[in-house]
């Protein structure tokens, strides 16, 4: 009898030393599963030697403040209209330009993604001059994979970003971005307003909108205007419109469109998106009929 007593104590126990087992293995693989869905594989982003030197070279472009390469398009105009060779203009615009500091100006940033909605590959960044002088401002911007390993890089201007203004710049991604960082540099300008001359009227016919610009300032003959456009739906950024606006005079080249006194141009683009309101800004630089030679 006693034989069968032991037997069945130790029957007891191992049941119970079973389940208590299977009890923990139980309680350990739920609190492991969260950490292993939330856990993102991380990949590290390929760059060809192409991609890697156009950052550098972008990054080049950036830290140099020759009038030049700050000034670059402006340039050109000048390059046609006077009619001088292309070495007399680049030692004329040899010159070091002084930067200012880059304090009141509030940047606003949006992702948008490609037409395909597959990944943010846009940045859009919205520049606001709260200080009381014209400026021309560039931004460098870096591109980051979820290392935080530099992936692409680009580079705009606003030629003239007037006291109280805006204007919004895209930024282009070749690959998907995780992150990015951006530099500003700012520069003094005696630059008019291109914003204050413009009467812009925009409008939509389906997928496409059609944005007339007229010039109604008192001979005042704007150089070169580019136009954005940025489409909101309840207060979201939903697409992003930009490029030059004028007539041509150049044969095809976007720095040889202007805008003169009285005369509009139209720029037509295309998007899909439901907005329900509509930004548009204006950036250049103008010149008086007087002036150009």
């Amino acid at each position: 009898m006693k034989k069968i007593i032991v037997l069945l104590l130790v029957t007891c126990m191992v049941l119970f030393v079973g389940c208590s087992e299977n009890k923990n293995t139980e309680t350990k693989s739920t609190t492991t599963k969260p950490t292993e869905t939330t856990t993102k594989p991380t990949v590290k982003t390929s760059l060809t030697k192409e991609e890697k030197e156009t950052i550098k070279l972008n990054k080049k472009n950036f830290q140099s403040n020759k009038e030049m390469d700050v000034c670059a398009d402006m340039i050109y105009y000048y390059l046609y209209v006077d009619g001088m060779e292309e070495d007399v203009i680049v030692n004329h615009y040899d010159k070091e330009l002084p930067t200012v500091s880059t304090k009141n100006i509030k940047v606003t940033t949006y992702k948008l993604s490609d037409s395909n909605k597959k990944y943010h590959n846009y940045l859009i960044a919205n520049l606001h001059n709260n200080g009381k002088e014209n400026l021309i401002v560039r931004m460098y911007v870096e591109f980051l994979d979820s290392n935080g390993e530099i992936m692409g890089s680009d580079l705009q201007t606003v030629k003239t970003l007037s006291s109280k203004s805006d204007y919004p710049l895209r930024f282009t991604g070749k690959y998907k971005f995780e992150n990015f960082r951006y530099t500003l540099k700012e520069y003094n300008t005696d630059g008019i307003n291109v914003g204050k001359l413009i009467e812009s009227k925009i409008t939509k016919n389906k997928n496409v909108i059609s944005l007339k610009a007229t010039n109604k300032s008192d001979g005042c003959d704007v150089i070169y205007t580019t136009v954005a456009v940025m489409l909101f739906d309840n207060g979201r950024l939903v697409d992003f419109l930009d490029g030059a606006i004028g007539e041509d005079h150049f044969s095809g080249m976007d720095y040889g469109l202007q805008l003169t006194e009285n005369n509009s141009a139209t720029k037509i683009f295309y998007s899909s998106k439901k907005y329900d309101t509509a930004k548009v800004y204006f950036d250049g630089y103008a010149q008086y009929m007087g002036n150009v030679s």
